[in-house]
């Protein structure tokens, strides 16, 4: 007595349509690039204002301590204690009224 197996049609694999994080990082990045080149091209305006967001307390202040954290990732210093510094700068600076 045989058998005989029959399989219907193969379901083909639907593909994610979802990125994978890594993808949309660096993605995310780029339009945030283009974003900000963008309005400094064109809306002058508009990169006071970015910088008032992106930057945020007092700007000389800020801008020293970005300026101190680059310098000091420039030297060789890990993103960690970097970062740690340039945070410490923006607190001791920090108007906090009681």
């Amino acid at each position: 007595m045989g058998y005989r197996v029959e399989y219907g049609p193969q379901e083909k694999k639907k593909e994610s349509k979802l990125l994978n994080p890594l993808k949309m990082q660096i993605l995310t990045t780029v339009f945030l690039l283009f974003f900000v080149l963008g309005v400094r091209g064109a809306w002058p305006e508009g990169t006071e204002k970015l910088k008032e967001f992106l930057l945020p307390g007092e700007l000389s202040v800020t801008e020293t301590a970005f300026q101190n954290l680059v310098t000091e990732l420039k030297e060789g210093e890990s993103i960690g204690d970097a970062v740690s510094t340039f945070c410490r700068e923006i607190v001791e600076h920090a108007q906090i009224s009681d």
